[in-house]
């Protein structure tokens, strides 16, 4: 991924120096909204008294989105995969949880009876009921 900001390059941040519960929004050069949501946010920036310097940039990374987004005749409205994908995500990221390391795969998980296999499967079940909604 290529980010305006250099040091934002660690979005998967390996070094853990954006905090666990941070909540991060990220815009993808496809998306169609994109370059004139950060034209937005750049003039904002300024006009609360923020860098210029950052501003420019920004502006920059949305007319090099702009660039790309013609170059790849890729300009897409945002979306969300179907509900079903998002809950086989939900119920991967559970197991992921609970995963056992170095186990082999038939005993990577809560031996059932125990207090972390109700609780993966509470979870799990959560998130099958959640589908009907």
């Amino acid at each position: 991924m290529k980010h305006a900001r250099e040091d934002y390059n660690r979005i998967q941040d390996p070094e853990g120096l954006i905090p666990e519960d941070e909540p991060v929004f990220l815009l993808r050069g496809q998306d169609i909204l994109a370059p004139d949501i950060i034209d937005q946010w750049a003039k904002d920036l300024v006009e609360k008294g923020g860098s210029t310097s950052m501003a420019d940039m920004a502006i920059e990374h949305a007319r090099a989105m702009r660039i790309w987004q013609n170059n790849n005749n890729m300009k897409k409205v945002p979306d969300l995969p179907p509900p079903e994908e998002l809950a086989l995500q939900k119920v991967g990221q559970v197991l992921g949880k609970y995963k056992i390391p170095g186990k082999a795969p038939k005993d990577a998980f809560p031996e059932p009876g125990t207090e972390n296999f109700n609780k993966m499967k509470s979870e799990i079940l959560s998130i099958i009921n959640g589908l009907g909604e």
